[in-house]
């Protein structure tokens, strides 16, 4: 357990991050990412989304940013010019990393971080490559992971990791209101009544609802979308909007600032001032923009650097989830396992061409499948998804829940 005092950081309590931990951090922002990226040694940091690589490559000049566009020839030639190494990159381009540490052993030269583990199981069902670095990750020798807010793993390779946990000695906690409705845009339209000073940020899930809200409110000369760059293209195409946003600024900022999921993690909001920040979910307009209460809403509010006015969490339920425990979760997904396996021992043992080709494609459709690798191996970050997206809609089946 590490405790910190009111205004300190990591960085004034630990000189570096621990192997084969995973750090619990609790408080968003509390410098985890900072203390690796000043710690004097080599290292690849693995960030969800990149927004945050470009964010913090404006404030480490020593630090080489690598996603979609960054080729492997100007990795290469990062190696070859800088004596220290610190590489952030997303998990897709992990590869190209990879791929230019040619002639280094990359196990032992760098120390791995997975920052913002949480991602791995909340994003693996829409973004299978987010856990394409983890069966390299147990190849390091030095090796770690963080997040403000962990989410257990099952996968038994954790089994040696320490849990280090980081609280505080003083109440960091953020009041959030939080405001059921039947009418979402009632419910808007109430709030925007009582916050018409000062910059309103919200965070939405959904650029069809953010479109939607601006539309409605006639709020559209008077805000800005900050999203992934197929949504920019969305408001642009199908709604004639232009002031989206692939990356944040605070110059390009407005009366009201709606921020998509590429958002709600690891990013730093540096503003002079503090505005009023509402998060909105809507089950019923759509389940992306459900946010679980556990990790997104803590999230969020923790990108404020300079903090917030006030926090509010807008929100619908749906009486219509039905609800489970993680027994029976767990149970349903052992029963699918043990189906598979039997049709799989069937395919294995068929002594002609035809059974064996009907049994492959019975195999296919089997909804175990889904928490595979495609090379058969056992998926742990899609079962914990699983277990843990059910979870999260349990919550909006009341408001007692919430």
């Amino acid at each position: 357990m590490i405790t910190l005092h009111k205004g300190q950081y990591l960085s004034d309590v630990m000189s570096e991050i621990p192997s084969n931990c995973i750090l619990s951090k609790r408080i968003p922002g509390c410098g985890a990412t900072t203390l690796e990226l000043e710690t004097q040694r080599n290292s690849i940091i693995v960030v969800p989304n990149v927004p945050v690589i470009k964010s913090k490559c404006g404030k480490y000049s020593n630090l080489l940013g690598v996603y979609e566009d960054v080729t492997t020839d100007k990795i290469r030639n990062y190696l070859t010019n800088n004596r220290l190494h610190k590489i952030m990159t997303t998990p897709e381009s992990f590869g190209k990393v990879k791929t230019a540490c040619n002639g280094i052993d990359i196990y032992n030269h760098f120390f791995l971080l997975m920052d913002e583990c949480h991602q791995l199981i909340k994003d693996v069902d829409y973004r299978t490559d987010i856990v394409l670095p983890m069966n390299d990750f147990f190849r390091f020798k030095g090796k770690a992971l963080v997040s403000a807010t962990p989410i257990g793993f099952s996968d038994p390779r954790f089994k040696e990791f320490e849990t280090v946990e980081v609280s505080a000695d003083y109440d960091y906690r953020q009041e959030i209101t939080a405001t059921h409705t039947y009418n979402i845009n009632k419910a808007i339209s109430e709030y925007l009544e009582k916050h018409k000073e000062g910059t309103v940020c919200f965070f939405v899930n959904s650029v069809a609802m953010i479109y939607s809200i601006m539309k409605q409110f006639d709020i559209l000369e008077d805000s800005t979308v900050y999203c992934a760059p197929k949504s920019r293209l969305k408001l642009k195409n199908e709604y004639s909007f232009d002031n989206a946003y692939n990356d944040w600024n605070a110059d390009t900022m407005k009366k009201y600032n709606f921020f998509t999921g590429r958002f709600f993690t690891a990013f730093d909001l540096d503003l002079p001032y503090q505005p009023d920040l509402v998060m909105v979910t809507d089950p019923y307009n759509s389940e992306y923009t459900i946010l679980d209460i556990d990790t997104d809403c803590i999230q969020i509010c923790g990108r404020f650097r300079n903090g917030i006015k006030s926090a509010t969490h807008i929100y619908r339920v749906n009486p219509e989830i039905i609800t489970k425990d993680r027994e029976q979760i767990e149970w349903e997904i052992s029963a699918h396992e043990f189906a598979y396996n039997t049709i799989q021992t069937l395919y294995k043992s068929a002594d002609n061409r035809e059974s064996r080709f009907a049994f492959g494609a019975v195999l296919e459709t089997m909804p175990f499948r889904k928490f595979l690798y495609s090379d058969f191996t056992k998926n742990w970050f899609a079962i914990d998804n699983e277990i843990n997206s059910v979870l999260v809609n349990n919550r909006y089946q009341s408001r007692q829940e919430i």
